[in-house]
C-alpha cells in the first residue's frame, strides 16, 4: 500500500492498445511488454489509485480486456478507466463488472474528486460529448462547488498544435468549456489520445496530456508521424489545500524496436 505522504498521488496511464496476444502491438512495438514495464515505474511512487482514459485496448477482444485487468492487477492500488475510440464499451463494462478494473465516473479520493466523462462516439475516430454527459459534469460540479476537481476524458478537448491530432479531437470542446469556466474548483483536464504530453492553462486550470505506454506521437506535426522516444505516465500530486503538482515520467528507452517508416493506424 502507498506510503504517507503530505499529498494524495494518482498515476494517469493511457493508450496501452493491449493485444488478446501477448506479441501484439503497435509498429513493432509489443504492448504488454512496454505496458509491464512503465507501471514498474508507477510501482516505484506508490500511487493511491490509477486512472487509465481510453484505448485501453486495441483489438476489440474479451481477452485482451482480462490480459490487461490481470496485468494492472499488479498496481495492487485501485485502477479506473474510461473508454477511447480503440474500445468496445460493452466487453469493457463486463470487465470493469468482474475484474480489477472499475468503471466509476465519479471517483472520491481524500478531498478531491475525479470526474470523467466519455466522449467516444461509436464507429469514429474523433469525439463528441453529448448532451446529457454535459449535463450530468455540470450538476456534479453545482453539487460539490467547494471541493478541489481534476475532470479527465479521453480524446483532446483542445487544439495541440498537430493538425491531424487536431481533426480528431472532441468536436465541441467550447461546450465542455463553457461548464468548467464558471466552475474554478476544477483544477485540471487530462486526457490521452494524442500519444505526447501536452501542459498549457486555461483561466487556472491545467489541461494535460500524457504519454501512451506504448508509442509516440511527435509534437506539431501536419501528418501522422511517430516520435521515436519512450513511453510513460503522469503523475500527479493532490494536496488538502487545493494545490496540484504534475509530471511525465518515461522509461530510459524504448523497450523494442519501432518501424519509424509507420504511415498511420
Amino acid at each position: 500500500m502507498p506510503q504517507s505522504k503530505p499529498y494524495l498521488e494518482i498515476a494517469h496511464l493511457t493508450d496501452t492498445h493491449i493485444f488478446a496476444d501477448p506479441q501484439g502491438g503497435l509498429f513493432g512495438l509489443e504492448s504488454e511488454r512496454a505496458l509491464r514495464e512503465v507501471i514498474a515505474l508507477v510501482q516505484r511512487r506508490q500511487p493511491n489509485l490509477v486512472m487509465v482514459t481510453g484505448d485501453l485496448i486495441h483489438d476489440e477482444r474479451a481477452e485482451a480486456y482480462a490480459r490487461l485487468s490481470e496485468i494492472l492487477a499488479d498496481l495492487g492500488v485501485p485502477v479506473y478507466c474510461l473508454a477511447g475510440n480503440h474500445d468496445d464499451l460493452d466487453l469493457m463494462r463486463v470487465s470493469c463488472a468482474g475484474g480489477e478494473l472499475r468503471c466509476d465516473t465519479s471517483i472520491d479520493v481524500g478531498d478531491w474528486q475525479i470526474l470523467s466523462v466519455n466522449s467516444v462516439v461509436p464507429g469514429q475516430v474523433g469525439g463528441h460529448l453529448d448532451a446529457n454527459e454535459l449535463e450530468l459534469l455540470r450538476r456534479r460540479l453545482q453539487t460539490n462547488r467547494h471541493r478541489p476537481t481534476l475532470v479527465c476524458l479521453h480524446h483532446q478537448p483542445v487544439a495541440i498544435g498537430s493538425q491531424w491530432l487536431d481533426r480528431i479531437g472532441i468536436d465541441n470542446g467550447d461546450e465542455l468549456f463553457s461548464i468548467l469556466d464558471v466552475h474554478p474548483q476544477v483544477k485540471a483536464v487530462f486526457w490521452g489520445h494524442v500519444h505526447q504530453e501536452y501542459h498549457a492553462q486555461r483561466n487556472g486550470m491545467q489541461l494535460l496530456a500524457t504519454p501512451s505506454t506504448c508509442v509516440q506521437f511527435k509534437p506539431v506535426s501536419k501528418d501522422f508521424t511517430l516520435d521515436m522516444i519512450p513511453p510513460g505516465f503522469r503523475w500527479l500530486h493532490l494536496h488538502k489545500d487545493g494545490h496540484l503538482e504534475t509530471g511525465v515520467e518515461r522509461l530510459r528507452e524504448i523497450p523494442g524496436k519501432i518501424n519509424s517508416a509507420a504511415k498511420g493506424y
